[in-house]
């Protein structure tokens, strides 16, 4: 038996040390070898590596607790915020960033409760959840004392809506879908499940920790994605983590709201000490912050290049052709590239309809705006 570790009585030299973590680091798994999967999402692009490494490396000492001290933090938060608020369909100031999927479901949980209490008076509100729902609830419902409620799913895997129904009651104060869920991959009937919430005045949560910083990219490419974000009426918080298809480092997350609202339930304030006043936006108090400007620079790149580049689901370009790598694309529109050597490649308009509004039932509003600006 391993003797446990103790203070030494000598410290030992930088050169050691490092020796030593090296060597336990190589038995870990290597993240870049395509087999971390829901540990680490890899963009496999070492200039964007190095880039968010280069910002981690000046915020690595700084404290995110007090905002008028690093100003530069609080302003790069809030753009993470309007843009993953303008990607989602929400008000720039509605939302916070966090340490990852399980801190955001958390929030979301925790402003759930306390609505409930407040605006609906449920001493004891229910979670109500799919039984694919991401562990998350569950640990929030236990940290919170909620009782959580869970809802078998269909054939398909996704959340049945009529056991849904079944299972709502007049304590229901929170009910959840996820685009996608992690056991499956499949995006649960978001537009059916908001519309039972709020047809009985209930929060509605898409956990788009997976999907929201990859659908709707996949959606501006022309694919069928089903109502998830904003748009779906009903919808009342959103999770969408930064630092999975937002390719920066661990743990950056946002938590979206429909309004500031409802988002004011999340903060606290406290000043019944000696200290002066006590206020964070997030369950965390000190953080590092480094995270905190590291979505910043993946999420303008990313958006800049996802649609600029050959995608890795599309077949590979014949052998051969000059531009592996180039999109048929006048301004970075979303545009299936075509091989200069292949006529017959096939395309996209450089215009693909983006929707901004969903009807449940047979009618489905497709207004749309042009995806590609000069």
């Amino acid at each position: 038996m391993t003797e446990p570790a103790r203070i030494p009585e000598h410290g030992r030299n930088a050169a050691e040390l490092l020796a030593t973590i090296e060597a336990r680091h190589a038995e870990d798994i290597d993240w870049r070898g395509g087999r971390a999967f829901s540990l680490v999402y890899n963009v496999d692009d070492h200039e964007h590596e190095e880039l968010i490494e280069q910002v981690g490396v000046r915020y690595l000492h700084d404290n995110a607790l007090n905002p008028f001290k690093y100003p530069s933090v609080l302003q790069m938060e809030l753009d993470v915020i309007a843009m993953a608020a303008d990607l989602l369909g929400t008000a720039p100031n509605a939302g916070a960033v966090s340490s990852g999927g399980t801190e955001s479901i958390f929030l979301a949980v925790q402003v759930a409760r306390d609505h409930a209490r407040k605006e609906r008076g449920i001493a004891e509100p229910q979670l109500l959840t799919p039984a694919t729902a991401h562990p998350a609830f569950a640990k929030a419902a236990k940290y919170l004392d909620i009782e959580h409620v869970l809802v078998p799913v269909g054939p398909d895997g996704r959340a049945d809506v009529a056991a849904t129904e079944a299972a709502i009651t007049e304590r229901t104060g929170l009910v959840v879908g996820s685009a996608p869920c992690y056991p499956y991959g499949v995006i649960d009937p978001i537009a059916e499940l908001a519309g039972l919430a709020a047809e009985r005045g209930i929060l509605f949560h898409t956990d788009a920790c997976l999907g929201g910083w990859l659908l709707p990219w996949w959606e501006r490419l022309g694919r069928e994605v089903p109502p998830w974000d904003f748009r779906v009426p009903g919808v009342t918080s959103i999770s969408a983590d930064v630092h999975k298809y937002g390719y920066t480092f661990k743990g950056a997350s946002v938590v979206l709201y429909r309004s500031r609202e409802l988002l004011q339930h999340q903060f606290f304030w406290y000043d019944d000490w000696p200290g002066g006043l006590y206020a964070s936006g997030t369950s965390a108090g000190t953080r590092s912050a480094a995270p905190s400007p590291a979505p910043g620079p993946p999420s303008t790149t990313w958006a800049r290049t996802a649609t600029c580049a050959w995608p890795r689901w599309w077949p590979p370009p014949p052998t051969g052709c000059g531009r592996a790598s180039t999109p048929s694309t006048a301004c970075g529109s979303p545009t299936i590239p075509t091989c200069p050597c292949s006529s017959s490649a096939p395309t996209r308009s450089t215009s693909v309809p983006w929707p901004t509004s969903w009807t449940t039932g047979a009618g489905t509003s497709t207004a749309s705006r042009a995806a590609c600006t000069s």
